[in-house]
């Protein structure tokens, strides 16, 4: 979080993130500037760089200059880790799952290959989040949800015809020649 006294954030994760918030509250304490929001927004805002300069230069600029709002998104982007629900498993008595946090999907992940279908290729879809990488499971558990894998061998795969609109993805089964 410093660089030999600099404030510095860099995006590192939670901790980081809530060792960053108690240092621009405590110099803003020590400047007698601990009410004003905008003041402490500001000195926030020279000390990102990396990953976390690119993430908060995507904020909204009221975001950006209300520090209580940006206390809000650093401590909701940089939450502790925690562990996904596992909706892989078959033999689940579950009927209704609880939702997973919000994962992000990969453009096109390095697994995808040029298709024997002018125009489309075939792979795999990635899932990644704050939490881990793997894969859309092509089996369904006994509550009807496909779950994630980490192997290839265990995953969906996919045909993407990138030239249609809306996008079609088809499923496979078997395994590409």
């Amino acid at each position: 979080m410093s660089d030999q006294g600099v404030l510095n954030f860099r995006g590192l994760g939670a901790s980081e993130a809530e060792d960053f918030i108690r240092a621009v509250n405590r110099i803003a304490l020590a400047a007698n500037k601990s009410n004003d929001s905008s003041w402490k927004a500001d000195l926030a805002s020279t000390a990102f760089s990396g990953e976390a300069l690119r993430w908060f230069r995507s904020l909204s600029p009221k975001i950006q200059n209300d520090w209580d709002a940006l206390q809000d998104a650093l401590l909701e982007r940089y939450a502790p880790e925690q562990s996904l629900p596992d909706y892989s498993d078959k033999d689940s008595d579950s009927t209704t799952p609880n939702p997973a946090p919000a994962a992000a999907v990969e453009h096109l992940p390095a697994v995808f290959v040029v298709s024997r279908t002018p125009g489309s290729m075939e792979g795999y879809i990635k899932v990644i989040s704050d939490f881990r990488t793997a894969y859309v499971g092509r089996e369904l558990n006994k509550a009807g949800i496909l779950g994630t894998t980490s192997t290839l061998t265990d995953a969906l795969r996919v045909r993407v015809t990138p030239d249609s609109n809306p996008h079609n993805i088809e499923t496979l089964f078997g395994t590409a020649s």
